[in-house]
């Protein structure tokens, strides 16, 4: 019998079950808590840790998408390059990423107040994943020339960009303060209500 091989696996085995218990235990504890803390009304949110839920409003000028140029509220962008090695699937490498970081109203009918998406954990309705051969898909046309790329070579990009617009629903959790004449929610964890619908 190899017990060397059986101690490895039975390690692995155990680190991989520990590994996947704490997980599901942060998960869980992260969960209780959204589910424990009350929505609240913007006109009558208490300063403090709150939970609100409305659409969002457009009070300054819009963005426009890094990669798509569409109009948006909020975006965060990845582009990924294919690297091949020998006998091995190829793999993506990302080579640029970014996001926004302009403030964005929410409106829930009885009042309007500022969310700050630095740092928040976002997840949009709107997600785009294509794909071409220049690094960035605004350049894709100017490489039409098709024995430009024979001499130059091809590489593969992957492009994701994750957008929010006006209207879409939004579901925030954060510190809510006051600030001058206005209200503004510190934003710590923001999820899109597509993943709780009411």
């Amino acid at each position: 019998m190899d017990f060397l091989g059986l101690s490895v696996t039975l390690g692995v085995a155990g680190g991989a079950a520990l590994g996947g218990g704490w997980w599901c235990l942060h998960n869980l504890k992260k969960a209780r808590y959204l589910l424990d803390t009350p929505t609240s009304k913007i006109r009558s949110a208490a300063q403090g840790y709150v939970e609100l839920y409305g659409v969002i409003e457009s009070r300054t000028e819009l963005l426009r998408g890094p990669l798509s140029e569409q109009p948006c509220v909020w975006w965060s962008f990845s582009i990924d390059e294919q690297v091949h090695q020998e006998r091995s699937t190829p793999r993506w490498n990302t080579v640029e990423k970014g996001r926004s970081t302009a403030l964005l109203s929410l409106s829930d009918g009885t009042g309007e107040c500022w969310i700050d998406p630095q740092g928040a954990h976002v997840l949009p309705m709107t997600q785009q994943v294509w794909y071409g051969t220049a690094k960035h898909p605004l350049k894709q046309q100017m490489r039409t020339h098709m024995l430009a790329h024979m001499f130059v070579g091809r590489k593969r990009y992957r492009y994701t960009e994750q957008r929010m617009h006006v209207g879409d629903p939004l579901y925030v959790i954060g510190d809510f303060v006051t600030r001058g004449q206005g209200r503004e929610a510190l934003d710590v964890e923001a999820t899109q209500s597509a993943l709780i619908r009411e």
